[in-house]
């Protein structure tokens, strides 16, 4: 049982690291690794017995947590943050993506990105003003239908705001083009006013019914409650990320996000190998 636990982890992590290495590998100046070594050698992981980074990937198999810690780390030196910038840094992420505390939030009325079965569910509450969470949305979606998310994790995004932009987001789901006009919108690196929300709307070849739907009742009721349950949830600013109902406190850049989902996906794997499900 020990050696065939021991094996599918070890995959898993192997897994991790392919992924890791893909999506980041800065080649790191002689300074910098030295930061880096001395990192790897002083940053403790509650998750791995709170032996630090070096030592946590040292194990046989290594430690889950470290194998996702190591290239985060690696990255944050690469850009020059301090020995005492990257602890925190890595201990903020360490601490949001193994946190036991839970958000309820209904996905019975949000559009779903990717396979729907998938266990892993990535929620965004987003705003259609705002070009940060157009280009995650943009980029998530693509990791969930086609990229290392596929089949693992779905994806939902939430308006957020009851401004026309965040209204034209779910009258284009009116017509199942909820993605599609998210992805549109950012290719468009303007503030979208009026004229632009519905020229988008006809190059999707949305009819010009579209327009009447800005004002729509309905629409305003759905923007409603998905700020009240995001308001309930803690949320204050867009983007906003959970995963797993577990609130994502670390850099808002694709690649992490993503990264946090494989960890959250490799631990319900293992949850579901010891429990024989």
């Amino acid at each position: 049982m020990y050696y065939k636990f021991s094996g599918l982890i070890l995959f898993l992590l192997l897994v991790s690291l392919t992924f890791a290495a893909d999506l980041i590998n800065p080649q790191l100046s002689p300074a910098q690794q030295k930061e880096f070594d001395s990192l790897a050698q002083s940053f403790h992981i509650a998750a791995c017995d709170s032996l630090p980074l070096a030592a946590s990937l040292g194990r046989t198999p290594p430690c889950r947590m470290a194998v996702h810690m190591a290239p985060f780390a690696k990255w944050l030196v690469g850009k020059g943050k301090t020995l005492d910038e990257c602890k925190k840094d890595c201990g903020a992420r360490s601490e949001c993506m193994t946190s036991t505390r839970r958000f309820k939030i209904d996905l019975s009325d949000a559009p779903v990105a990717g396979d729907k079965r998938a266990p892993v569910s990535i929620t965004m509450y987003i705003s259609a003003m705002c070009p940060l969470c157009k280009f995650l949305a943009a980029e998530i979606y693509r990791e969930v239908t086609e990229g290392a998310l596929k089949g693992k994790a779905r994806l939902t995004a939430k308006p957020f705001t009851s401004g026309a932009g965040d209204r034209a987001i779910l009258a284009a789901d009116h017509y199942k083009k909820f993605w599609e006009y998210i992805i549109a919108l950012d290719s468009i690196k303007m503030r979208p006013d009026e004229p632009i929300l519905l020229k988008v709307a006809d190059s999707l070849g949305m009819p010009k019914a579209f327009k009447n739907l800005l004002a729509d009742a309905s629409i305003r009721q759905r923007l409603e409650a998905f700020r009240k349950e995001g308001e309930l949830n803690e949320v204050t600013v867009t983007p906003t990320f959970f995963i797993n109902g577990k609130r994502y406190r670390s850099f808002k850049d694709p690649r992490w996000v993503v990264d946090a989902a494989l960890y959250e996906y490799e631990v319900m794997n293992q949850a579901a190998h010891l429990t024989g499900h």
